[in-house]
């Protein structure tokens, strides 16, 4: 009765899958925002295949377009440029947010740190609802088309499900995990928001002290004149530029791969138990001969005890 039951609710359930997929709509606004979300991750793999091809890719272009025109500026100027920085790598240029903190330590040494943060929440929010309002429209459209995208959302969303706010915290303040990947992968799962920002907020502090203090040490004793001028220092900054982005790119990758083994591999056990459990059902399948009558009946051992007990 219980495999039967299982068997109802996992066909109940693709029927609702499929009522689902049947419905979606693609509003203008859905249609808006899956572009966006379909350009950033374009962009990305451009920039990786840029990287891979010239070694000073990354960190050139940090240091034409963002160190070397605004280093000379007021504070509050450099504040809000890199305020922008942080909301134009999320959106139209995605070099990883992990770079630009630690520009940000380059530029603010310590005071890098609550300038990250701001910094972070912001980028964070915009990547979130982006991805909740493109990414998850992708999705809920073709959950059955992209399976292994479709597994991997499952997977955060149980995640999600079984470590609440914790599993963003955790996301968010090991520095190596990719800070934009988290942001899409929680708008594509299904967390409240308030969970969210309340996580990223306190994962931030652990990542951006990280980073700011790279950021520093990339500086080490010279000035900021002498980092961008001398090509010694430039080769050596964007080795270490390259280290960071490659780790934490790979990190990435490891944990996509391993969380869908994981979950095949438990879906395939889960799977072999039933098929287990239906197979010893079968085999306590009986053959009697009906009273009366040249008919053989198939049936159960508890069938024929309830039987015997209605006769007796």
């Amino acid at each position: 009765m219980d495999e039967h039951n299982q068997e109802v609710i996992v066909e109940t359930s693709d029927t609702e899958e499929e009522l689902k997929q049947e419905k979606y709509k693609w509003t203008k606004d859905r249609i808006f925002m899956a572009i966006i979300f379909t350009f950033v991750i374009l962009a990305t793999i451009a920039i990786y295949i840029m990287i891979i091809i010239d070694k000073t890719f990354l960190f050139v272009i940090v240091k034409d377009y963002f160190l070397k025109p605004i280093y000379r500026l007021d504070v509050i100027y450099k504040v809000l440029i890199f305020f922008g920085f942080m909301i134009l790598q999320v959106i139209v240029a995605p070099i990883p947010s992990e770079i630009i903190l630690i520009s940000c330590g380059i530029l603010f040494r310590w005071w890098g740190i609550p300038i990250g943060i701001a910094g972070s929440m912001i980028s964070a929010v915009i990547a979130y609802y982006i991805s909740k309002r493109g990414g998850r429209s992708i999705i809920d459209a073709s959950s059955k088309k992209v399976k292994f995208l479709d597994r991997t959302i499952v997977i955060f969303d149980d995640w999600i499900k079984r470590w609440g706010i914790w599993a963003i915290i955790f996301g968010r303040a090991v520095p190596f995990i990719a800070f934009d990947n988290i942001s899409y992968a929680a708008g594509l799962a299904k967390i409240k928001d308030w969970y969210y920002h309340l996580a990223t907020f306190i994962g931030c502090f652990p990542r951006t002290a990280f980073f700011s203090y790279m950021g520093i040490k990339v500086l080490g004793e010279n000035s900021i004149e002498e980092l961008i001028n001398d090509p010694t220092l430039i080769q050596s900054a964007a080795t270490r530029f390259n280290t960071i982005f490659f780790s934490v790119f790979g990190a990435f990758i490891f944990i996509f791969i391993l969380m869908n083994i994981v979950y095949y591999v438990r879906e395939r056990r889960k799977r072999m138990i039933i098929e287990s459990k239906l197979d010893e059902q079968e085999n306590n399948l009986i053959t009697v001969e009906e009273p009366g009558s040249n008919t053989n009946v198939i049936t159960t051992e508890k069938e024929i005890k309830n039987k015997e007990r209605e006769e007796n």
